[in-house]
């Protein structure tokens, strides 16, 4: 799973929320494997040298898978909040800003009253 998760994230081939994915089922199946070995060194089927070298191996990259998907759960977080944000047209001015219009007029997108400018000519 691990090699084909890294080689196609690289070229792009991912969305966030896929790697994402991606990334917290790699760590659950790399922390299942972790309690197997446990069990196994519990049942006297490994020697605490293998054991170690080998669970401490899979627990670093456990943890930081997790990060990782940690850290990619943030940034979707944080676009997405930026997204809901934005608006097409500037924010209203608040009251007493110091501007000359009134608030009432940025109310909606486009002035509702008129701001006392000549009209075009029609002919």
């Amino acid at each position: 799973m691990s090699c084909m998760l890294w080689s196609h994230s690289t070229s792009g081939q991912y969305s966030a929320d896929t790697l994402q994915a991606l990334l917290q089922t790699a760590a659950q199946e790399i922390e299942e494997e972790t309690e197997n070995l446990v069990q196994s060194f519990l049942d006297n089927e490994q020697e605490v040298d293998e054991f170690l070298t080998e669970f401490l191996s899979k627990r670093k990259t456990a943890h930081l898978r997790r990060i990782k998907a940690e850290k990619i759960t943030s940034i979707i977080s944080q676009q997405n909040a930026h997204s809901a944000h934005t608006t097409p047209y500037p924010p209203p001015p608040t009251a007493g800003g110091g501007m000359a219009y009134g608030g009432a007029q940025w109310a909606t997108p486009y002035p509702s009253q008129p701001l006392n400018m000549p009209l075009p000519g029609y002919h």
